[in-house]
């Protein structure tokens, strides 16, 4: 009897654990959305994984673009979603990405809804075309400036908006950042796995800050954590098959991973918290650096004569 019980009780934690990992009631809840038939969305990493997922829950607006290097990967996808459309999108070069604004603004009238999806997570020290070390070049550095040359877009309207996916790893960063190390090209301090969190810090001070300098208008701007997600940034760390069951357990799908996108993406922002870090569905905090990342950046890309 006592050993039923206690199996009984096992099952049920591990059931709810699972759930929990998944998102909670989040993953299976409904929640109040805005139309979509006239908005234009433009996902960055979009060609698989979460970017992928979010852009087919998204698939009822007028135009969704998925931004990224590799569209092979949903080519033949692509055929079942029409209003699904692929650009290409290097953010390893920040010359490409000034091509891709460009490219965006001759296509497209306007961009309702912006998420800035797109992440790499490095176990060795690499860098960008531009010399930035790419963990946080391409997941903090090249969507700065994607979305600061791409603000003239936006419509100042009641739904428009701009997501930033980070994560949680954003806490495993140095009580102190100098983030001008990497700004200015030096040597990096910090293991590989410090170096990703930083970068994932960036992302949450950049949304806190382009909350900031949009203040005067209806845009709003929000960042979050997505799960771990069993993805190909998951699988790099080439875990044992004997791991397998744990690796399940202890992750999402991809499709899990997108829901918190998505509720960002299609709630009414005035049900959101703006410049806020959500997961789960849930805002958790806003983190400030009184926007000195945001203005440090901005005078860099100046000098290098990305923005005016």
């Amino acid at each position: 009897m006592y050993k039923i019980l206690a199996l009984s009780l096992g099952s049920i934690t591990l059931i709810a654990g699972k759930l929990k990992i998944m998102g909670g009631i989040n993953y299976f809840k409904t929640h109040e959305e805005i139309i979509l038939d006239d908005k234009t969305i433009l996902i960055t990493g979009g060609t698989d994984g979460i970017g992928w997922e979010t852009a087919k829950k998204l698939s009822k607006a007028k135009n969704v673009i998925i931004a990224g290097r590799n569209v092979e990967r949903i080519r033949s996808q692509l055929i079942n979603y029409k209003n699904i459309k692929y650009m290409y999108l290097d953010l390893n070069d920040l010359d490409k990405v000034q091509v891709f604004c460009q490219e965006f603004k001759n296509t497209y009238e306007k961009l309702d809804i912006l998420i800035n999806n797109a992440g790499i997570y490095n176990l060795e020290l690499k860098f960008t075309q531009q010399g930035f070390e790419q963990n946080f070049g391409v997941n903090y550095l090249s969507p700065f400036l994607l979305t600061y040359n791409l603000l003239d877009c936006i419509p100042n309207e009641q739904e428009s908006r701009i997501i930033f996916v980070a994560s949680r790893a954003h806490a495993n960063s140095p009580s102190q950042v100098d983030f001008n190390i990497y700004l200015n090209r030096q040597p990096i301090p910090y293991p590989w796995y410090k170096i990703y969190a930083i970068s994932k810090l960036a992302n949450i001070y950049q949304t806190s800050s382009f909350a900031n300098h949009l203040k005067s208008t209806k845009i709003k701007v929000y960042t979050l954590h997505p799960g771990l997600v069993s993805t190909n940034m998951l699988n790099q760390f080439y875990f044992s098959s004997l791991l397998a069951p744990f690796i399940w357990y202890f992750t999402k799908t991809p499709d899990q991973g997108s829901v918190t996108s998505k509720f960002l993406a299609t709630q009414p922002n005035q049900n959101l918290k703006n410049g806020y870090y959500y997961t789960d569905c849930f805002p958790k905090y806003r983190k400030e650096d009184n926007n000195i990342l945001f203005e440090n950046t901005t005078k860099l890309l100046q000098k290098l004569g990305y923005i005016k």
